[in-house]
């Protein structure tokens, strides 16, 4: 990022850089639950967790690369 911005290369929005990586969080977790988890009432709570857990450590990649743009 810090490239982009030195190079020339106009930022990148951070809103809706924020917004597409916490949606791709969400659709990781819940791939790797529809791929694990063949029983429906098991499948919603590990989605849920996973999603969850993608989501944060997305946010914490996405957060460091804000604040060092």
């Amino acid at each position: 990022m810090l490239t982009a911005v030195f190079g020339g290369v106009p930022a990148i929005n951070s809103d809706l850089w924020w917004k597409a990586t916490h949606l791709s969080g969400y659709g990781l977790g819940w791939a790797i639950a529809i791929l694990l988890v063949t029983d429906r009432w098991h499948r919603v709570p590990l989605g849920a967790a996973l999603s969850a857990l993608a989501t944060w450590a997305i946010d914490l990649d996405t957060s460091t690369t804000i604040c060092a743009s």
